[in-house]
């Protein structure tokens, strides 16, 4: 009989825990199914909110980078500097890339090249606005601001009128001639599309001029078609005398 009530309490408890072990089961999986509802409904958030940062932004503002969605500048930045980071055969170490170093992207199949995006680390360290950067050559920097520049037409296709060559007389010569001898150096980079980096002298918004030293990385981006771009490195190395 102890034998027989052993058996029957053994079969007892392994229909319980077989049914235990059921209610386990359906539990861990209701719990997936509520951890992907939550996962879902966290996404479509996600894209509503960058949607709506899309349309209220200036199409070229700093994006939120959303690894695997994409950048409200209509290009995903963080693609950009990835490309810079594994281009082959680099001839300038640039160190580690964030967004804390500032930085350009220009068009080079566009009339002048323009400045297509510009990070904040950018607008900090020349002082100028956003509006006041895009759509123009990088050029502009080699030249002191003036009460007439934020009139300047802005488009692509407008090119900018360099004040160093037309009126070298606002120019120190020594000043003048070291930025010209700097973008010779940047015209044979761009023609062997290799990268550079060249001293340039700058100045900024307010005036105060400043030594920039120029990184120029030509990128090539396969997910965009081989759609190419130039990305610029800014560094300050200090006031100029």
């Amino acid at each position: 009989m102890d034998a027989d009530d052993d058996r029957a309490n053994i079969g007892r408890e392994e229909e319980r825990s077989d049914k235990l072990n059921e209610g386990e089961l359906r539990n861990s999986a209701q719990n997936i199914r509520e951890m992907r509802e939550r996962l879902e409904k966290i996404q479509d958030d996600l894209h509503r909110r960058i949607s709506q940062q899309r349309h209220q932004q200036s199409p070229f503002s700093d994006p939120i980078i959303v690894p695997g969605i994409y950048a409200p500048s209509g290009f995903d930045i963080m693609d950009i500097l990835v490309a810079v980071s594994n281009r082959r055969n680099p001839t300038v170490d640039l160190g580690s890339i964030d967004d804390s170093v500032a930085f350009i992207v220009c068009d080079p199949l566009e009339d002048d090249m323009p400045i297509i995006y510009c990070n904040e680390s950018f607008r900090r360290l020349t002082g100028y606005s956003e509006s006041e950067i895009i759509n123009r050559n990088c050029r502009f920097l080699q030249s002191p601001p003036s009460p007439s520049a934020s009139k300047e037409p802005l488009n692509a296709h407008s090119r900018y009128v360099d004040v160093t060559v037309n009126n070298p007389d606002k120019h120190d010569s020594v000043i003048l001639s070291r930025n010209i001898v700097a973008r010779e150096v940047v015209r044979d980079c761009l023609a062997n599309r290799s990268d550079c980096q060249i001293s340039f002298i700058n100045y900024r918004h307010n005036g105060e001029i400043f030594e920039n030293l120029v990184t120029i990385v030509p990128v090539v981006l396969e997910t965009q078609g081989g759609k190419r771009y130039l990305v610029g490195f800014q560094a300050d190395r200090g006031p100029v005398g």
